[in-house]
C-alpha cells in the first residue's frame, strides 16, 4: 500500500505516474501535530503489476543519469 494525504496533489500525481491505482480515501485518518485531522489517499499495486511499474521505473531513472 502507498498513501498520501488528500491535499498533496503532487505526491497524488506521482504515485499514479507509476501506476498504483487509488483505492479510495480514508477520512479523518491521520492527526497532525498542530492537531487538525487530515484524510488519506490510499493507493496499490498487485504483485502481477510490479515488473511493469519497476521497468517504467529505472527508464524514468535512467533519464536522469
Amino acid at each position: 500500500l502507498i498513501r498520501c494525504g488528500m491535499t498533496d496533489y503532487a505526491s497524488q500525481r506521482a504515485i499514479e505516474r507509476l501506476g498504483a491505482k487509488k483505492d479510495g480515501v480514508i477520512r479523518g485518518h491521520h492527526m497532525r501535530r498542530d492537531g487538525t485531522i487530515r484524510d488519506t489517499v490510499m493507493y496499490s499495486l498487485r504483485q502481477g503489476e510490479w515488473p511493469e511499474v519497476r521497468a517504467h521505473l529505472n527508464y524514468l531513472l535512467s533519464r536522469y543519469r
